[in-house]
């Protein structure tokens, strides 16, 4: 479990050593460490209220509330130079505001899955903690997928890019579009070793199994 007097003390030494014009700034650089400082966290909701604020009217309090997630991608390429389009597309998720990348794993070259007469692929393990959900996540992953030039003409063909979800904190859902966990990382050995690299004791919320177990 989280160490909760951590967090009080982590919480107290941001608030009593910077200042902050705005809350929302404060809030976001509050939820930035305790995800950076807690990875047992995997989901977070922080709200502030601030008492005695100097607006007019009838009022006790201002207070603003965020809530973070974290999600683990993998991202994968064999056409147009594989190696720079892993790290464009990481560059592109990072820079948008609802996505902050906490931690990457080696980026490899591995054999083709599915379909196995194409060029190796290089694929990469990353952990964020996104502001957007399951759906939207998937979404931005399609669009970022289709800026960059992929076109699906067959299934476990070559790609330019692929993003896939592979966990969403603990959610488990299957819809038309998404199925999380991710079905058939778990079969793949590449992954659980990209997986493992990021975090070992990160838990499979289905099969109840850490991924160090699932690689053994």
């Amino acid at each position: 479990t989280v160490d909760y007097t951590k967090v009080y003390a982590q919480i107290r030494e941001i608030m009593e050593s910077q200042q902050f014009q705005l809350l929302e700034a404060c809030a976001n650089i509050l939820a930035d460490k305790l995800l950076e400082n807690f990875p047992l966290i995997w989901q977070l909701t922080l709200r502030i209220q601030k008492p005695s604020v100097p607006i007019k009217g009838i009022l006790r309090s201002v207070e603003v509330e965020l809530t973070r997630s974290r999600a683990w991608l993998c991202l994968g390429s064999n056409q147009m130079k594989p190696r720079a389009q892993v790290q464009k597309a990481v560059r592109i998720l990072a820079a948008d505001p609802k996505i902050r990348v906490l931690r990457k794993s080696s980026l490899v070259r591995t054999k083709a899955y599915g379909k196995e007469d194409q060029p190796d692929f290089r694929n990469q393990v990353i952990e964020i903690d996104t502001k957007y959900s399951p759906l939207n996540l998937l979404q931005k992953g399609l669009t970022v997928e289709t800026e960059m030039g992929r076109m699906r003409k067959e299934r476990w063909g070559p790609r330019v890019i692929d993003i896939d979800i592979l966990l969403y904190e603990d959610e488990e859902m299957q819809t038309m579009s998404l199925t999380l966990p991710h079905p058939d990382f778990h079969n793949r050995r590449f992954v659980l070793e990209l997986l493992c690299e990021v975090d070992p004791e990160l838990k499979h919320p289905v099969l109840n199994k850490t991924m160090a177990k699932l690689l053994e």
